[in-house]
């Protein structure tokens, strides 16, 4: 392979003055698609999923009888108005002589004992609700975090290219920590406050109708005020939640490469651009903290103006005789009760908006179909494989980097049974011919065989199964080193894993590399934890 076959990545154009810069590269409108396939993925028909789509047939009958105990719950709680109605009816009528004092104390009585069922049905109701979905909210975040790791191994490496080292991190921790906060408490505690609400409105119609339509418009009001403050609330903590997950990429990477951040001195230069991130996401963040700030205040204010109007409203049917007393205190305690429970419900509202922009980030991102999934059970696994590797017109255009070409219509065998060496200077390609040969990445043109097959036709798991690729800096898992070398026998079954078969594989693997003595003489042999990466081992050891 001749020196005319590779573009250093390291090559630049050069510009005058005024002119405008052009890319080195100018791709085809087939090429384009490669790198277009590479970076977006597949092209899919699925519907984007919801939560509810991670529920068993069990979550959604636990599920049915939360929502059944939260309305049922909420709904008790007003009825308190009419209990206490019939108190107040009850002491008039004695103050204007139409009962006895024992009839007194015979309604008083049974007043009392309404109260305590109410209590015993609430305590019932609230409990049910409450555990349900805490225990839904388990089972569905955690199939949703594995459902979402899963899926982001899938991926193809395009993909993790433009993905921050933090992102995924921030995702399946406090994104999920979010989502399930708000699938648990917050939907419970909302259903009870709307259930409280509704069935303190029925409630007033119920005593009289007049006054129910009119505190009918303070409903209007605060649908049309939540409506809004929530769109707004959940597109800007989408756009804030973006920039901060790429100042956490930014931090997460600086600590993980703390020893050439020191080397180099560029601690002040990393803050600074980690204070740029935090600056960009300010702005939205405050929009969307403004957002809910008004609709809690507003939740907050309107149930005392509701209040007001109600006991206008009551005195003025009360005068022109429409209403009761009692009728009056049940109306006016239900409105009360019913604006309370929107008040309590509405600081919540901030921990529920960010769970649904959360949720929609997470579930949207799970669409991705790989254009290179090494799940997929399709393609060819040919037999009596020797191990000649062609590449034929191969040119390479990395999709993250789309302005350089790193192989350029490169011709090149590697016979089966020998030892081939690719040297270069460093950005010359030739980490790259092999990340194009384990199909990490797709050629913008040409292709590649393997004897006779090419790789693109090939089942991608087979593929991998018959390479063996050590790269400069070997990444180790921080676990045991049995456990790691376990992680590269591909050809162990899951049974085989799980048995003492795996030990006795994972020692002779480690014999053929020469690697047994210096484990056995580590202090717990297969058993020691290697560390972060593998840190607790040297260079030549990992």
């Amino acid at each position: 392979m001749s020196g005319n076959d590779v573009v250093s990545g390291n090559e630049v154009a050069h510009h005058e003055p005024g002119q405008e810069k052009k890319p080195l590269v100018i791709l085809s409108d087939s090429e384009k698609e490669i790198v277009e396939l590479q970076l977006n993925g597949l092209p899919t028909a699925i519907d984007a999923q919801s939560l509810w789509s991670y529920t068993t047939a069990w979550d959604k009958t636990i599920i049915i009888v939360s929502v059944a105990a939260a309305i049922l719950g909420g709904a008790s709680n007003p009825l308190l108005t009419v209990v206490y109605g019939l108190a107040v009816g009850s002491f008039a009528d004695r103050s204007n002589g139409v009962t006895s004092i024992p009839e007194l104390s015979a309604a008083v009585a049974k007043v009392c004992l309404y109260w305590v069922y109410l209590g015993i049905a609430m305590f019932f109701f609230i409990y049910i609700t409450t555990v349900g979905f805490y225990y839904v909210g388990e089972r569905v975040v955690m199939r949703l975090r594995y459902a979402y790791l899963r899926t982001i191994l899938q991926q193809n490496m395009a993909f993790f290219d433009t993905l921050g080292a933090g992102d995924v991190t921030t995702r399946i921790t406090s994104d999920m920590n979010l989502i399930q906060e708000g699938i648990t408490s917050k939907v419970s505690m909302g259903l009870i406050a709307v259930a409280t609400f509704c069935s303190a409105y029925t409630i007033t119609y119920i005593q009289y109708w007049k006054l129910g339509l009119i505190m009918t418009s303070t409903v209007v009001v605060m649908l049309l005020t939540g409506t809004a403050g929530g769109i707004l609330a959940v597109k800007n903590s989408k756009s804030s939640m973006t920039l901060y997950n790429s100042g956490s990429n930014l931090a997460e990477e600086s600590i993980g490469s703390i020893r050439h951040v020191t080397a180099f001195g560029i601690q002040n230069a990393l803050a600074d651009k980690y204070l740029s991130f935090l600056r960009q996401g300010e702005k939205p963040g405050i929009k969307a903290r403004l957002a809910i700030s008004f609709m809690i205040s507003f939740m907050n204010g309107l149930p005392f103006l509701s209040y007001g109007l109600c006991f206008w409203q009551s005195g003025r049917y009360i005068i022109s005789g429409h209403m009761g007393p009692g009728a009056a205190v049940t109306a006016t305690m239900a409105i009360v009760i019913g604006g309370f429970s929107i008040g309590r419900v509405a600081p919540s509202l901030q921990s529920f908006m960010s769970s649904t922009a959360s949720a929609s980030m997470i579930i949207r991102s799970m669409q991705r179909a790989s254009p290179e999934d090494p799940l997929s059970t399709e393609g060819e696994r040919p037999e009596g494989i020797k191990g000649e590797v062609s590449f034929n017109d191969v040119s390479l255009v990395y999709p993250s980097r789309q302005d350089v070409a790193v192989l350029k219509r490169v011709c090149l065998t590697m016979p089966a049974g020998k030892t081939t060496a690719i040297v270069g200077p460093t950005g010359s390609g030739k980490s790259s011919i092999v990340g194009l040969v384990e199909r990490f990445y797709r050629p913008t043109r040409g292709h590649i065989t393997l004897d006779g097959h090419n790789i693109q036709d090939l089942n991608l798991r087979w593929l991998r199964s018959q390479l063996a690729y050590v790269g400069q800096e070997p990444i180790l898992f921080n676990t045991t080193i049995q456990e790691n070398i376990g992680h590269g026998l591909a050809y162990l079954n899951d049974a085989a894993r799980s048995s003492r078969d795996l030990k006795a594989a994972v020692i002779e693997a480690a014999k053929d590399a020469n690697a047994h003595d210096f484990i056995m003489a580590l202090p717990k042999g297969y058993e020691t934890v290697v560390g972060e990466k593998g840190l607790q081992l040297s260079g030549g050891q990992r």
